[in-house]
């Protein structure tokens, strides 16, 4: 036979007060009396009982039942008892002050029977079912937190079938091809759809994971499978990243990644205790993937936008030196030119001297021969030192090619497009 519940009736009336407690104990409850609020206070603390309700009156001397009511709704002890206040007071403000101080029914006097033994019953049978509820909801967010968290320090593996590996595959496979954030954080709320459980929802439809998804990284994404982006979802993802525990509330369950960068949420964590590890289990692992390929993706990504940007500045500086074998090549050809003009006018001159001066005798004749043929070797000699002075300008050049991606290409860009500018000048 199960145990009596017992009810605690207070009330400084002692005829209404024994009234009551004749009605409730024909209905088979277990009863416990005060008749002011520091009398039921002293009762609350010292009786070994556990009571289910609180029958209170309103107007008591030393403690009123509004007063001790603030008390015990304040008093972790206490304050889940559900309670009943019964007055002569029958003004709807008083109601909303006995109701917003967390009084559960208000019972107005005087009452009859059937009206006091429905109130007390639907309150303990709404109470149970509470208390049941609450039950089940801290069971569930306690083997979510176990679970997940023994994913996440891998102090034990998990064993899946062999579609799972393959879905976890295909994921891994199909991000390598991603291009961006928003692709890859799609590609992860898609691969989440792919997993259903019995208890996520009524219809086969409901029942695939529905997920959404955070990423405070170099680029902030917030994506949903839903096609919309939810101020909720943010907010509660963003909690899950700035907090070291899961966030477990109904059927949404928020966890973040290590570095707390990213973060999902699941907004159909299954009601069954083994499906809802299950698929904790699972995006946990989804979300290390997701994590490991986004660095990796980032890195991909810095190391791109940095070859580019080397790229860019090494073209330039190849155009610069471009430009410059060139020019240096146009000036060689010209001065070449120019030596070999000088040449044969100093050939034409000592003929010319020669030839206009007839009383000239042959040693003469070859004094100015030398002397000309001496300037011309001069000539000569200082044209080969600019050769080796424009191959060696050249092989510097060169040299310069093999350093460019090391060494140049950390040039900063407005010394490049000062040195281009003069160029075109």
């Amino acid at each position: 036979m199960a145990e009596a519940k017992t009810i605690l009736v207070v009330d400084d009336d002692p005829t209404n007060l024994e009234i009551i407690i004749e009605l409730l104990e024909d209905e088979g409850f277990n009863i416990l009396k005060a008749q002011n609020g520091k009398e039921a206070l002293n009762v609350l603390e010292t009786t070994e009982h556990a009571i289910k309700l609180l029958v209170l009156d309103w107007m008591m001397p030393e403690m009123s039942g509004i007063e001790l009511l603030e008390i015990i709704k304040t008093d972790s002890r206490f304050k889940e008892i559900p309670v009943i206040m019964q007055t002569a007071k029958a003004y709807s403000e008083d109601m909303v002050t006995g109701i917003e101080k967390g009084a559960t029914q208000y019972l107005t006097k005087p009452f009859s029977k059937d009206v006091l033994l429905s109130m007390v019953n639907s309150t303990l049978e709404k109470h149970e079912q509470f208390d049941k509820m609450s039950e089940r909801v801290l069971s569930q967010k306690k083997m979510i937190r176990e679970t997940a968290a023994s994913i996440l320090k891998r102090e034990e593996l998990m064993k899946f079938d062999l579609n799972t590996y393959q879905t976890f595959n295909d994921f891994f496979m199909k991000s390598l091809t991603c291009k961006d954030h928003d692709e890859i954080a799609t590609l992860l709320l898609e691969t989440a759809n792919r997993f259903s459980f019995k208890s996520a929802g009524e219809k086969e439809e409901d029942r695939k994971l529905r997920c959404s998804i955070r990423l405070a990284s170099e680029k902030e994404v917030n994506v949903s499978d839903r096609g919309m982006d939810s101020s909720m979802d943010k907010m509660i993802l963003q909690k899950a990243m700035e907090s070291d525990k899961i966030i477990q509330s109904d059927n949404y369950t928020a966890l973040a990644s290590k570095n707390k960068r990213t973060a999902i949420l699941i907004r159909n964590t299954p009601t069954d205790e083994e499906e809802a590890g299950k698929a904790i289990n699972i995006i946990s692992i989804l979300l290390e993937m997701f994590e490991q390929r986004l660095m990796h993706f980032e890195n991909e990504l810095a190391i791109s936008n940095k070859n580019s940007a080397l790229e860019k500045k090494n073209s330039q500086i190849t155009h610069v030196i471009r430009c410059c074998s060139t020019e240096l090549d146009n000036v060689n050809k010209t001065y070449q030119q120019m030596k070999e003009r000088q040449m044969e006018l100093m050939e034409v001159m000592a003929n010319t001297i020669i030839a206009g001066t007839p009383g000239l005798n042959d040693t003469q004749q070859e004094q100015i021969k030398a002397a000309v043929g001496s300037q011309l070797m001069k000539l000569m000699d200082l044209y080969s030192a600019d050769q080796i002075t424009d191959q060696t300008f050249l092989l510097t050049i060169q040299e310069l090619k093999k350093l460019l991606p090391e060494q140049l290409g950390g040039a900063s860009q407005d010394s490049i497009d000062e040195l281009l500018a003069s160029l075109r000048m």
